[in-house]
This record gives C-alpha cells, structure tokens and sequence, in this order.
C-alpha cells in the first residue's frame, strides 16, 4: 500500500501517507532547528527558516520550536501554500513529463529540458 518509495543505499524502501500527520508528531529541537536553518544547503536553509512574524497577530505568544512537531510544520507550510495560492490567480498548473516510455525513475533530461523552456 505504499504511496512512493525513495531509493536508499539498502535498496527501495516504500512510504504510505496515510495519517501522516498524527504519526509524525516527533518534537523538533529547537537548537536542531536554528542549525539547519544556518545551513550552507540554500533548500535546508529554506525548509528551516524561522517563521515571519504574522501581520496583525496581536501579543498572542507562539509556542516555541521545541515543542513545534514535525506534522504541525508540515501544515503551517501547506497553510501558507494555500494562502499564497489562493491569493493569486493561476491558470494551469503544468506537469512535467520526465519519459517518453512511461517507465518509473527514468528521466529524459532532453524532454524535461524542452518542456521547461517553452
């Protein structure tokens, strides 16, 4: 029933996102977080920013990064997507095809290439 897998040294392990998040409710360190979120890699530094401060919050005082879970994160970020999203006004959105043969893991880099330049 798995939903993706993820390539790893030890082979091919398989991943269900079913009630992910009420299984990942692991706190995150605070001292963790700051670390990656000074990281040299700009994508880890990206997903460990430390939050803007909300417009017309009031004094209400956040909880702090150490007892943030991973699961909460993962839906303040979708939040924010959504808002963003829904802010704007997209048309379509566009899909990649990695292959022409449809077969998983194999990516045409020509293909990809010619459809993110149109």
């Amino acid at each position: 029933n798995a939903h993706f897998e993820l390539g790893h040294y030890a082979g091919a392990v398989p991943y269900n996102i079913t009630s992910w998040l009420d299984k990942n409710k692991d706190p995150l360190n605070e001292t963790v977080v700051a670390l990656l979120g000074h990281s040299k890699e700009a994508l880890v530094q990206t997903l460990f920013a430390a939050p803007a401060p909300v417009e017309g919050g009031g004094s209400k005082k956040k909880k702090s990064s150490a007892f943030q879970t991973i699961s909460a994160t993962h839906r303040e970020s979708l939040n924010k997507l959504m808002k963003n999203l829904y802010t704007t006004h997209p048309h379509f959105v566009r899909c990649i095809i990695p292959n022409e043969v449809k077969t998983p893991g194999l990516i045409d880099a020509v293909l990809v290439l010619n459809q993110l330049q149109c």
